[in-house]
């Protein structure tokens, strides 16, 4: 009767068949999976820099034009799926399509593995439709953050859909810290965020925070190489610095 309770899972059931009291849990601190700028972010905000980044990489590659996070603004539109149920950004979507499509023609990055995540079932499935009139779509992994738990890409793609006609009901459910952490970390060499900045920003929560971070490194990368670098090794430490004050 306790394993077919909808509100449990392994992991609670062997807690609680443990002998009391309860055993310890381990913290797993040590990272190997993502690229220190994006794995940084997570550290600085979810984690409370308790991680230790232990991916191991070339200091020239660190900044590299194929590694650490990347970012487009999208003047984009909400509008609910079908039966008014999750929610849909066609804007987003169709800049999604464009960016698989520029990747692919990339020598820096036609090799890696794609993944796109957003948090909403009904753009899910819109990048779909659309991900499977491309040329490559059959390369290309396409879900929520749940599709991804335990697995990784070279690149992730992050829509967070949220822009104008969004609910404040669905801001909130996007700006799971859980969800946006799993979505962002299952990315080994490159994150692409691509939304509505300013509406992200002003929407606040984890992912108005990933926005403005994703701007700073923008600036950097687009500003010099020396303060990108200075500035991944840093994130490397757990801080995320001011920069051009």
């Amino acid at each position: 009767m306790l394993f077919r309770s909808n509100n449990n899972n392994i992991f609670d059931l062997g807690v609680k068949c443990t002998p009391k009291p309860r055993i310890d849990t381990l913290s797993l601190i040590e990272h190997y999976r993502s690229h220190p700028l994006i794995i940084g972010f997570s550290n600085h905000h979810i984690y409370h820099k308790s991680l230790l980044l232990r991916k191991e990489m070339a200091q020239k590659s660190m900044c590299s034009m194929a590694s650490g996070i990347f970012g487009k603004n999208i003047n984009g539109v909400c509008y609910q799926g079908n039966a008014g149920r999750s929610w849909v950004n066609n804007r987003e979507a169709d800049a999604v399509c464009e960016l698989i499509e520029d990747l692919k023609n990339d020598t820096n990055f036609n090799m890696m593995s794609i993944g796109v995540v957003s948090p909403f079932a009904a753009q899910i499935s819109l990048l779909q439709k659309k991900i499977n009139l491309l040329e490559f779509s059959s390369d290309i992994t396409v879900g929520t953050a749940h599709t991804f738990q335990g697995d990784e890409r070279d690149i992730i793609i992050f829509s967070p859909v949220i822009s104008k006609g969004i609910t404040e009901g669905a801001i909130k459910f996007a700006n799971s810290p859980n969800l946006i952490n799993v979505a962002l970390t299952r990315a080994r060499e490159a994150l692409f965020v691509l939304g509505d900045f300013n509406y992200c920003k002003k929407s606040g929560g984890i992912v108005g925070n990933l926005i403005k971070y994703v701007e700073t490194i923008s600036l950097l990368r687009n500003t010099s190489f020396e303060e990108l670098e200075l500035f991944s090794w840093m994130v490397m430490e757990g801080w995320i610095p001011k920069t051009h004050v």
